[in-house]
């Protein structure tokens, strides 16, 4: 079970630690990949908690409480995500971001690779800790039975592109509502579209463990699970800037009053 949801802040395009000096590129990127580090390690037990709480609960779903362990995760990690400056949960998440034009090449090109790392790092230290009974839990990314190559990158192309477009069209907006509404589509997709590619949406998770359970260079990973999302990201970024760039909307009007 992952996730591909990051929180729209409520004012600027990115959001800045409270009124304390913004840190240097390189010192931000450090805390990005240490941030992840801590979320990979933990984000990768969803399933494995919702399975031991099942069976000490008995009669409820390890799939409902895999979900309700993941909402609440996020509900309670993205707001410190935030207050760290805005990190971003998925790297996917940072492209669609720099493809809509609210971050430069040069923060998305060190952000993005410190995700990876941070991931990776994570992942390998709770494959070091985790008992061996329990590494069938974690999200190795793999296409279910029956699921072709061309359709799973089908389906993580389209699932990044619309939930991260639905970010963007989010982001900046006043209300709750606007805040939650990309963890409802994301929740939606995990639940749709489970049977097809897991899904992840995230190729930071894909690429790390990947990486230790698999083969980054399996075509499979590249394509399904890097690839795709990201593709998916940039693609949404640009739809975004080309027909709902609030700048587009500013020269539109301005044309007509011309």
């Amino acid at each position: 079970w992952t996730y591909g949801y990051v929180p729209p802040p409520s004012g600027h395009s990115r959001p800045t630690a409270m009124d304390v000096r913004a840190p240097s590129p390189a010192a931000f990127a450090l805390l990005e990949c240490a941030f992840h580090v801590l979320w990979v390690m933990y984000c990768s037990c969803f399933g494995l908690l919702g399975s031991l709480l099942a069976t000490r609960l008995g009669g409820v779903s390890e799939e409902l409480l895999t979900l309700v362990i993941f909402v609440v995760s996020v509900l309670l990690v993205a707001p410190i995500a935030q207050k760290l400056g805005g990190l971003s949960m998925n790297p996917a998440n940072e492209t669609a971001i720099f493809a809509a034009g609210k971050i430069g090449i040069k923060e998305a090109a060190v952000r993005v690779p410190a995700t990876m790392v941070g991931g990776t790092l994570g992942a390998g230290m709770l494959l070091s800790i985790l008992p061996e009974e329990y590494i069938d839990f974690v999200p190795t990314p793999a296409l279910k039975p029956g699921v072709t190559l061309a359709l799973g990158f089908a389906v993580e192309f389209l699932l990044s592109f619309a939930n991260n477009l639905i970010l963007l069209l989010c982001m900046g907006k006043p209300g709750r509502l606007f805040q939650l509404f990309p963890l409802g589509t994301t929740l939606a997709s995990l639940v749709l579209f489970q049977a097809y590619t897991g899904p992840m949406m995230n190729p930071a998770l894909g690429f790390s463990w990947a990486y230790h359970l698999k083969s980054v260079q399996d075509v499979e990973t590249q394509l399904v699970y890097i690839g795709a999302p990201l593709v998916g990201a940039f693609a949404s970024g640009v739809v975004w800037k080309t027909f709902a760039s609030p700048d587009k909307e500013g020269r539109g009007k301005g044309k007509k009053t011309m």
